[in-house]
């Protein structure tokens, strides 16, 4: 049997309703019927109906998009998602306690006696982290680097795949399990475990495999590295944590060798904020899924619900654009658009060789490169893509855990976030050190780590000192200030849609106290203006390790006159002047005063014991959800 499918079948699929999904559903079930000559009780269109009634339960997400990856993850041979092996997993920190004192000659207590001595206890942990990498390093020295690189980058492009998967998936999985409602959550957070661990593994092997005479590796060979890296980076955390006081820093060994922390170690501090962070990622995907597909103009109730995100932000103040690519010219010595045309040729070669992971001669790449995009009207030079290279390309060197000259520990260990010789943000692997080396790279690694790295910069998120510019750190400087006051224009605004007045960067001295208070951010009058909302805007990038998570918290301890301690006393000034603060603004004195902490994502500070209960901290979606409109799902 053949169905004979329309022209335009395509076009309609790619809108957010299932218009196009029913009538194909419904041709299925035809011609089921008509080969077993069957007759139905209901028509098959009013059955498919019923079915795809639910719009988010798509049965073909057909959508315009420029990852070219998509061709490839049709394809039947790929790698297939693999997370961490819990076998391996439980078994990496055994016998702990006798590496300790084979390789080190560390005095160790017996098996469950607390280790309290903060000496002892840092000495034992750093000693540990050491022999997990010598561990790595031993199982990576007897394996062949290119075979090695290439199953592990196999691994990471399958761990985007499924990434892709889920973001397209989040609604209808959401629609589908109303019942196990953290699905979505453990799915990104087994993945992303995944995702970070095999991109250490990849790293490593990159310097630690012989070009020649290692043997091929299997998929054990893997699983057993990848859990001693996710060991290591366990202890690291833990040893940060208790250095900067985030847990307390006590453990044992095990009958079985293994380093017990007590109290949970890291994991105990860090669970709470990083599974709110998930949750929002979910959230968020599960928002724009329709933006994924075109808007149907016919379908007023769905321009309704969603005219808010199809028109731009007037309140949002729009980055220096001229001044983000006079930067990237001056770090990268390359335009933007040759970056991107770069990044978008490689995913072509990708997908012409009909391969995930795609290993070259760098001579191979450049002749591939330089054909391309002269076909495309925007040639790119043999010089530029050595430009390019030279920063996103990850070398190799004579050792995973020495830097190179003019970089720094923080940019290789994997405890830190933000390192410069990291395959997030140097997505080509150079194999060898010959004139003509093999240059390796993943199909959706190449568009992430080129973007990523670049957002870093246009963000303003990159530490200065990583930068070598004096225009890349003049316009981090820049940017700070901008997403500050982007970030505040942004709660202003959702406030005025919840029906709130709000009052913008208003100077502690315009009311009448001492200048050391600052400013407040915003001050929010309700529609009947009896109560106040006294908000102090944040603007925070991610923190993933226990060492980030102390940085940030330095300045918002409540005490000592730290950024948080400054928000409180104005909360405080302002509730015991709150007659005197409606006359200076022409308002009606409040019968109520509230304070909010608003940030732009979830922060550790709301999930911190030490912090003032007053403190109130909101993410922006939190506080659309409490004062303003969150969007329709």
């Amino acid at each position: 049997m053949r169905i004979a499918l329309p022209a335009d079948l395509m076009e309609r699929m790619v809108r957010v309703d299932n218009a196009a999904e029913i009538q194909v559903l419904a041709w299925i079930l035809e011609g089921i019927l008509t080969l077993r000559g069957e007759t139905a009780n209901v028509g098959a269109l009013s059955w498919a109906r019923e079915i795809l009634a639910n719009p988010d339960l798509k049965m073909i997400h057909i959508t315009r998009d420029i990852d070219q990856a998509f061709a490839i993850d049709l394809m039947a041979d790929k790698t297939r998602y693999r997370p961490l092996q819990e076998p391996d997993l439980a078994i990496a920190g055994r016998w702990m306690d006798e590496r300790l004192i084979a390789r080190h000659g560390l005095t160790i207590t017996p098996p469950m006696t607390p280790i309290r001595d903060a000496g002892h206890v840092n000495a034992i942990l750093n000693a540990a982290v050491d022999v997990h990498w010598e561990i790595c390093r031993d199982r990576l020295s007897s394996l062949d680097r290119r075979e090695t690189l290439h199953l592990v980058l196999g691994l990471i492009e399958a761990a985007h795949r499924h990434r892709v998967d889920d973001e397209r998936g989040a609604r209808a999985r959401r629609v589908a399990y109303t019942d196990d409602p953290q699905l979505g959550v453990r799915r990104a957070n087994q993945r992303d475990h995944a995702f970070r661990t095999y991109r250490v593994v990849a790293e490593m092997a990159l310097c630690a495999c012989p070009m020649t005479g290692g043997r091929p590796p299997g998929l054990s060979d893997i699983d057993a590295i990848a859990a001693q890296v996710a060991a290591l980076v366990r202890t690291a955390e833990f040893s940060d944590a208790a250095q900067r006081n985030l847990v307390k820093g006590e453990f044992t060994f095990l009958p079985d060798g293994s380093i017990l922390p007590y109290g949970g170690g890291a994991e105990a501090f860090m669970t709470q904020y990083l599974k709110a962070c998930l949750e929002e990622s979910v959230a968020i995907d599960e928002e724009r899924y329709s933006d994924l597909f075109d808007t149907p103009q016919d379908n007023t109730e769905w321009v309704a619900r969603h005219q808010d995100d199809l028109l731009s932000s007037e309140d949002e103040e729009e980055g220096d654009n001229g001044a983000f690519e006079y930067a990237v010219r001056e770090e990268i010595g390359l335009a933007i658009s040759a970056i991107v045309a770069i990044a978008f040729a490689l995913q072509n070669i990708a997908v012409g060789r009909s391969s995930e992971v795609t290993c070259l001669r760098r001579s191979e790449l450049t002749a591939a490169i330089v054909a391309l995009t002269g076909r495309w009207g925007n040639p790119i030079t043999s010089d530029e893509f050595d430009r390019f290279l030279a920063a996103f390309g990850l070398f190799t060197r004579p050792a995973w855990d020495t830097p190179p000259p003019g970089l720094a520990p923080s940019d290789i260990f994997p405890w830190f976030f933000e390192r410069r010789l990291s395959l997030m943000t140097r997505p080509l692997l150079v194999l060898s050190e010959e004139d003509d080396p093999d240059i390796m790279f993943g199909v959706r690694q190449i568009r992430m780590g080129t973007e990523y790295a670049m957002l870093l910069l246009e963000m303003g998120i990159w530490d200065k000192g990583k930068l070598g510019s004096a225009a890349a750190k003049a316009y981090i400087d820049a940017e700070a200030a901008r997403r500050g006051r982007a970030f505040e224009s942004k709660v202003a605004a959702i406030f005025a849609k919840g029906g709130w007045t709000p009052h913008k960067s208003i100077s502690m001295t315009r009311l009448g106290a001492s200048k050391k208070l600052g400013e407040i951010d915003v001050l929010a009058v309700s529609a009947d203006g009896t109560v106040w909302v006294v908000v102090e805007c944040k603007w925070f990038g991610a923190a993933r390790t226990p060492r980030e998570v102390a940085a940030w918290m330095q300045d918002f301890h409540g005490r000592d006159g730290d950024k948080l301690h400054k928000h409180l006393q104005r909360c405080d000034w302002i509730e015991a002047n709150s007659d005197l603060v409606a006359q200076r603004l022409r308002l009606a004195p409040p019968q109520r005063i509230l304070r909010r902490l608003v940030t732009t994502r979830p922060v550790p500070l709301a999930y911190s014991n030490e912090v003032p209960a007053q403190t109130n901290v909101r993410t922006e979606r939190q506080l659309q959800a409490e004062f303003g409109q969150l969007p329709a799902v």
